[in-house]
């Protein structure tokens, strides 16, 4: 249970695990959005937070900021990706589908398949900035017949929009005395 605190809470002690773990802090990082796009189960974790703290830490030196861009645009691409992938495995896999549809009212179905068809789009690359609406988008995207192709287009639109707004907003705003002294 310990190590879910420490991630749950590492955009606040991020500079701690910097200096303590030295460059395998991007594996972490890397880990920590990966994770947090990739599983259902998972959007406890840190997301935003995370991108912004490590913005902040780049502005002053201690990261790299060309590497945390790619890293956390890949992490981000491919952990919606493999959200897909579980969507569409679910899909797919006649047990589980099966099981899933039978715990799910035909009416949610129904409306959740309407509204990708209606706003896909638009709630694949905006989906990044709702807590909660994030982890199932791309699941619900894959179980809505979604084309892969155009998933991957929009998730990485999303991503890399959610990625500058993040970490170039915690870039822009790390050399100040007020969010440097309180991060």
């Amino acid at each position: 249970m310990e190590i879910f605190e420490v991630i749950r809470n590492i955009d606040g002690n991020l500079l701690y695990f910097v200096n303590r773990y030295g460059l395998f802090i991007y594996v972490v990082l890397f880990t920590i959005v990966f994770s947090k796009t990739a599983f259902i189960i998972t959007p406890f974790m840190p997301g935003d937070s995370v991108l912004f703290a490590s913005g902040t830490l780049a502005a002053v030196g201690v990261l790299q900021i060309e590497i945390l861009i790619l890293l956390f645009l890949s992490a981000a691409i491919m952990g919606d990706s493999q959200n897909y992938a579980i969507g569409r495995y679910l899909m797919l896999n006649n047990r589980a589908h099966t099981v899933l549809y039978n715990k799910i009212p035909q009416a949610t179905t129904k409306r959740a398949n309407e509204f990708i068809s209606n706003h896909g789009s638009y709630a694949i690359i905006f989906s990044r900035f709702v807590l909660l609406i994030r982890t199932f988008i791309p699941v619900l995207s894959a179980l809505s017949n979604y084309p892969y192709r155009k998933f991957l287009l929009y998730n990485s639109i999303g991503a890399c929009l959610w990625v500058i707004v993040w970490l170039g907003t915690g870039y822009l705003l790390g050399n100040l005395p007020f969010v440097a002294n309180n991060l």
